[in-house]
């Protein structure tokens, strides 16, 4: 590597921090461009706006005009035997100024569960720009050693491939069953007090996802469903928050939410937390802090990092259009779903769940990512 091992340690903690849900709050002063419609950081990094038009495909490639962007994946899949397995895939880019110059950094973590034989590997990868880890700016097109996500621009279509721990080897097609979300009232995903607390947060919230699955020494053909975000901002982590809660859900109806809590340092929920309902047709509904509930029902510790994750839970809120509250209770597949940082040391937990409603019917799938439990989220500036 071309950097020493605490500029490595550093550069993981923002990364980590900055993935989920674009938690991007103020910690860098911005400064207006006059005769140029946009903002930018001290250190000369774009702010997203508001009403900014994007344009697709290319928006769906990387921006390194931003200090900060990531491509989260997350999916559920069956073989021909009906045993269940679930992934996650994100892979992220940092911009960082050194001198005079801007250097750009890829980041990318990769996990599998075969829930069947309760086995869970995971692998954290991190490269400079070059000649192992790219993310081109003309079309989505990035790559991380042999991990790879990549678009076709004319079927829009997906493929995603990749190894982890020389345990399992996937290759996956990914086809949007529903069109692409913009999230924010504004065409901006607010986390913050500032108005420069924002993001671009884009999402297919259902993806058809087929290919093969090489665990064990076979190769299984695989079916089932994704979900992916793409966001972008140049936002670092505010001191004030400790952690936040995160959850996705694939609803067998055809309807998705998004919710997320973010946890303050004085144990209180930020005002900004939210939830989004995500309808057949994809209309949006925004739920603030005070409009829905996110409840724990059971933890569990990490026997690596001591971390004392809430992996159980029901979250309530009132659907739109309904007089009644719906519960649904979100059970783990695993335990053991726990992202270890081992270069960066930023540890959180990344889960595969069911969802149920309070008789026990089944309703659908998500994944719940936990963090601020194991280690402190606390970031210092180089």
């Amino acid at each position: 590597m071309a950097f020493h091992l605490e500029s490595q340690k550093t550069l993981l903690q923002h990364l980590c921090h900055w993935k989920t849900l674009g938690i991007f709050t103020l910690a860098i002063s911005t400064t207006l461009l006059h005769g140029e419609n946009r903002f930018i950081t001290k250190d000369g990094f774009t702010i997203p706006k508001a009403h900014q038009p994007l344009q697709f495909p290319k928006d769906h490639a990387s921006h390194p005009d931003f200090k900060i962007e990531w491509w989260y994946l997350v999916g559920h899949l069956k073989d021909n035997a009906n045993n269940r397995y679930t992934y996650q895939a994100t892979f992220f880019r940092y911009a960082e100024k050194e001198a005079s110059q801007i250097r750009q950094f890829h980041l990318a973590h990769m996990a599998l569960l075969d829930i069947e034989k309760n086995k869970y590997i995971q692998e954290e990868r991190l490269y400079p720009d070059g000649i192992h880890a790219t993310a081109k700016t003309d079309k989505l097109d990035l790559k991380n050693g042999n991990w790879r996500l990549k678009m076709d621009e004319e079927s829009g279509e997906l493929s995603l491939s990749g190894s982890i721990k020389s345990e399992a080897l996937f290759n996956l097609k990914l086809t949007p069953l529903k069109p692409l979300v913009r999230f924010g009232e504004e065409g901006i995903s607010r986390k913050g007090a500032s108005p420069s607390s924002v993001s671009y947060y884009l999402s297919w919230t259902r993806l058809k996802s087929t290919g093969t699955l090489q665990i064990a020494g076979k190769e299984l053909r695989v079916e089932g469903i994704s979900w992916m975000d793409h966001e972008i901002s140049s936002k670092q982590l505010d001191d004030s928050l400790s952690g936040w809660d995160w959850t996705c859900i694939q609803l067998e109806s055809g309807i998705e939410l998004k919710a997320y809590q973010l946890r303050q340092k004085d144990g209180t929920i930020s005002p900004f937390s939210q939830l989004i309902w995500i309808d057949r047709d994809n209309n949006l509904t925004y739920f603030d802090s005070t409009q829905f509930s996110w409840n724990v029902l059971k933890t569990w510790t990490s026997p690596k990092t001591g971390g004392v994750y809430p992996i159980e839970i029901s979250l309530q809120v009132r659907p739109p259009g309904k007089k009644m509250e719906q519960t649904y209770h979100l059970i783990p597949n695993a335990e053991q779903q726990e992202i270890e940082g081992e270069q960066g040391g930023i540890d959180y937990w990344e889960g595969s769940c069911r969802v149920f409603n309070p008789a026990g019917k089944a309703l659908g799938n998500a994944f719940l990512e936990l963090t601020g439990y194991a280690k402190s989220l606390a970031v210092t500036d180089k």
